[in-house]
């Protein structure tokens, strides 16, 4: 990978970034029963990003533009069927584009540490074929994620709220899944 920032101003940087990747499938993805399929091939990727990061007085924020062009994206499919996938199985979608934007921020009001990030996808099947055009299965469109933190002396409390908009299941978006939402707590003391 290749990466570049310049700084505009004091506090205004754009920064630039190209990149390829190799991921090979796992043994599970080759060979779990009832899952696995030994035709799997690896994956390859170019991966391009674009971004622009401020950091003001109260605090940061950022935006991000990426793209990555996957070949042989291995994914979980539900749609394929037959004696080895009771259950669906890993497989390969030939080619996969996906588009998206990130806005990303933190501040602190008071005692209050806040930060949170939405992300736009366009997860999206390029193969020849029937699925074409279709979203790429288990990615959602829209996701979002804010972070809630305090300190009371040694004791700090915080929470974290993610949100995720609907995604399909299988390559042929037949099986749609509903958006969800998870909620984590945490504490820490520090006793010295």
């Amino acid at each position: 990978s290749l990466q570049y920032g310049y700084a505009l101003t004091k506090t205004l940087r754009v920064t630039g970034s190209y990149g390829t990747a190799f991921k090979a499938p796992t043994f599970n993805d080759l060979y779990y029963p009832d899952y696995g399929n030994p035709e799997l091939g690896p994956e390859t990727s170019r991966n391009w990003e674009l971004g622009l990061r401020g950091t003001p007085g109260w605090g940061s924020w950022s935006v991000n533009a990426f793209q990555n062009k996957i070949d042989n994206l291995i994914v979980f499919d539900s749609s394929l069927s037959g004696p080895l996938f009771p259950f669906g199985g890993a497989n390969n979608i030939a080619q996969s584009r996906i588009r998206g934007v990130e806005l990303a921020g933190d501040t602190t009001l008071g005692d209050w540490r806040l930060s949170g990030n939405a992300t736009w996808l366009q997860p999206e099947d390029e193969s020849e074929g029937p699925t074409r055009g279709n979203l790429l299965p288990r990615r959602s469109r829209r996701t979002a994620h804010i972070d809630v933190d305090r300190s009371f002396g040694p004791l700090s409390l915080g929470a974290s709220v993610s949100g995720f908009s609907y995604r399909y299941d299988d390559t042929a978006n037949a099986n749609r899944l509903g958006g969800y939402a998870l909620t984590d707590l945490r504490a820490a003391y520090a006793f010295a």
